[in-house]
């Protein structure tokens, strides 16, 4: 495709999607336009590997043509009909064939020689019509020689199966981690809890401070200081359960159970001045293997004690928190407060 004489004017009169001092992304078409304003930056690289991902057959954006003009350095991708994982999970479960392909879809990119540093729920498209996956982002990944690729730690390599976790309970997430290749799935999901519980350790002041005042990643915030969740739809909100207390602690526990990747009751917005909570109705996603005892040893990586009497079945059968005052981990989350 030929780059267009009047781009930025194309550009600026496409609808927003994402916003921000460096970055936006926005949509003329079925054309993605992402413009990056670092006089610094170059889309090259980026561009470079999409066609290099193309050739290899792994399925990605298709990469239309990048540019460097005053404004900036724009990029150009063609749109895909699908959703990102991160977003189909809060509603879908999706079933083995889903599984299947996506740790095929992680072999192809391996054996390849396809490495991606930050392989993650957000930057995998799917398509439940199609049943088909699209990569986006693609400036984390890297290609090196093949022989190299088992050298490549496997909380790399295999990070991005350790998200299902959410949904899955143990026996389920062993058999994912070793059709990808894993060699010792039980040592890699122990492994991976543990690295995980200090890192959230380590950065819970910070997230905590971010939650609140409107980090665009996780929360925003309007005009009136109301905090919402970032993914939370205008519907959910409306139809949501208002919650007086305990205010700031529900909501950041909400985040802090999001983090560790264990079901719950979505905290959707907090309202400062009146320390209401708005929640989610009810978790939407119906897994019927989950096992309420995994997600109990889960926490407990976490240093939080709890039992099944802290723990509710709603209309879906995965655990949620009903009452977080009963829950040891509620100290914790207001520390430093």
């Amino acid at each position: 495709m030929n780059i267009p004489e009047n781009l930025e004017e194309i550009f600026n009169s496409a609808t927003v999607v994402k916003s921000g001092k460096i970055r936006e992304v926005r949509k003329s078409g079925d054309i993605f336009i992402k413009l990056d304003r670092r006089k610094n930056h170059s889309f090259a690289g980026e561009f470079a590997c999409a066609k290099d991902l193309q050739k290899a057959g792994i399925p990605v954006t298709e990469p239309l043509f990048f540019t460097k003009l005053e404004s900036g350095n724009y990029l150009a991708t063609r749109e895909f009909k699908g959703v990102p994982l991160e977003k189909l999970l809060k509603t879908t479960l999706p079933g083995r064939e889903f599984f299947t392909a996506l740790t095929g879809l992680l072999k192809n990119m391996l054996n390849a020689g396809f490495i991606h540093k930050d392989f993650h729920l957000g930057n995998l498209l799917y398509s439940p019509e199609n049943k088909l996956f699209s990569l986006v982002d693609v400036d984390s990944i890297c290609r090196i020689p093949r022989f190299l690729v088992p050298l490549v730690p496997q909380k790399i390599r295999f990070h991005i199966l350790t998200e299902f976790r959410a949904i899955l309970n143990d026996s389920q997430l062993l058999e994912l981690f070793e059709n990808a290749g894993v060699k010792a799935p039980e040592r890699f999901l122990k492994k991976t809890l543990e690295r995980n519980a200090e890192y959230i350790r380590r950065h819970w002041q910070r997230r905590r401070v971010q939650v609140l005042s409107g980090y665009p990643k996780f929360t925003r915030t309007d005009e009136n200081g109301v905090i919402f969740d970032s993914t939370a739809a205008p519907e959910e909100i409306a139809e949501g359960e208002k919650v007086n207390d305990p205010g700031a602690t529900l909501f950041l526990s909400h985040f802090y159970l999001d983090q560790i990747r264990i079901p719950h009751r979505k905290a959707l917005a907090f309202f400062p001045e009146s320390q209401t909570v708005i929640l989610a109705k009810e978790n939407p996603v119906k897994a019927d293997t989950t096992n309420v005892n995994d997600m109990i040893k889960r926490v407990e990586f976490y240093g939080i004690t709890t039992d099944t009497d802290d723990w509710r079945q709603g209309t879906a059968p995965l655990p949620e928190l009903n009452d977080l005052k009963k829950v040891s981990i509620l100290p914790f989350i207001t520390q430093g407060k």
